[in-house]
């Protein structure tokens, strides 16, 4: 900052140059003025799109960012659901065809069994691959899935035996333990999209 007595010096000699009647002290002056006035306008109008620009920016990236985030997060949900549902399909399959009283030899049966829990394994473990473990609703997705994969075996372990009963109400309640699962992470997924916007 300027020292007071340095401001009142310049000024005094300002009034006294231009008390004299000088024209060209006044025109210097008057067109430093203006020089000086349009100099401050100018940095202050580049300052002021400046700012706005960088507004701008953040908000647009926030905004690319968001929509970066919820196109990802819908088509991991998508992903996982259609996974879900034909894994449940296949599961389903699989129980029923335990139930039926007559499947031909051992060996037969085996093979059908095979093709049966090959699919029914590699959707279980990519689903499994795309879940959080650290996340307490994702987790409760794979725990159900693990839990069902269990009573299949256990169905499968019975019919080598011979004729089996099956339980289908804790079937049937296993498998809503796991849909509600994958509905929780869907709700929470929605949850967030929303925070997004």
């Amino acid at each position: 900052m300027i020292p007071t007595d340095q401001v009142i010096r310049l000024l005094q000699q300002i009034a006294d140059h231009t008390s004299r009647d000088n024209s060209a002290w006044v025109a210097a002056i008057s067109g430093g003025s203006a020089l000086l006035g349009a100099a401050i306008v100018a940095a202050l109008s580049y300052f002021a799109v400046r700012r706005n620009a960088d507004a701008q920016e953040r908000t647009e990236m926030a905004r690319l960012r968001a929509t970066l985030v919820t196109s990802e997060r819908l088509r991991w949900l998508q992903d996982i659901r259609g996974r879900f549902s034909h894994l449940f399909a296949q599961m389903d399959m699989q129980y029923n065809y335990l139930k039926r009283p007559d499947q031909g030899t051992a060996a037969d049966l085996q093979v059908k069994f095979d093709a049966f829990s090959m699919e029914i394994m590699e959707e279980t473990n990519m689903i499994t691959l795309m879940l959080n473990p650290g996340n307490s609703e994702q987790d409760a997705v794979r725990t159900a899935l693990q839990e069902e994969l269990r009573v299949l075996l256990e169905c499968f372990a019975q019919r080598g035996h011979g004729p089996t009963e099956l339980d289908d109400r804790r079937y049937a309640a296993l498998k809503q333990t796991a849909f509600d699962a994958l509905t929780s992470i869907g709700v929470s997924t929605w949850s967030s999209i929303k925070k997004l916007e």
